[in-house]
Order: structure tokens, then sequence, then C-alpha cells
């Protein structure tokens, strides 16, 4: 699971956090339980969010035309481009600019 928050109204987009999902179910009242565990590397994440151009192409390409949902499902490439992402980003390999107020984007 990789936590985003869009610019909407913010100053400081992007991908600030990944968990574990260690449950899902349905409760008595049909309502879905989700049950996670962040990981590293969110505490950097939360610092120094993922956002540059590939970050931003990545969520509007999930969101697509329901940019305002709150859970998307995403396909095992996708997956893989946010997980290589939030890799070279926190390892050093990314844009040096983690906000969108001095990126520009």
């Amino acid at each position: 699971m990789a936590f985003f928050y869009a610019k909407a109204g913010g100053i400081d987009p992007g991908f600030y956090g990944w968990a574990v999902v260690l449950e899902y179910h349905k409760a008595h009242d049909d309502r879905k339980k989700l049950y996670f565990r962040p990981v590293t590397p969110t505490n950097h994440l939360k610092m120094y969010p993922w956002w540059n151009r590939e970050a931003q192409d990545i969520a509007n390409e999930v969101r697509g035309p329901m940019a305002q949902g709150t859970i998307w499902r995403v396909s095992d490439e996708q997956w893989r481009r946010i997980r290589k992402g939030i890799t070279a980003w926190v390892g050093g390999r990314g844009d040096e600019m983690s906000s969108a107020a001095t990126s520009g984007i």
C-alpha cells in the first residue's frame, strides 16, 4: 500500500508512505476493514515526499478520471513503477526537489 496526497489546496503533494497490508475482510455489517502496518521508508517519505514528474504521471494514471477518490487499485506494472520511483527517490537517485512549492510541478 502506498499513501499519496494530491496537490489540491496543498503545497507539498506526493507519495508519503509505504505499508504492508495485514488484513482485509468484510465486517458483519458489510463494511470493509483494512489493517496495515507502515514500514520503511515511510518516516523518510513523511519528511521528503516523492514528488517529481514521474510521481505526478503515475498518480494521474492510477487515479484516472476520478482524481478525488480515496482508494484505487493499481496494476502490477504500476506497482512496480511506484516501488522503483520511491526506491530511487529515497536512495538519492531521484530529483533533488521534494516540494511542489520549489519544483514547480
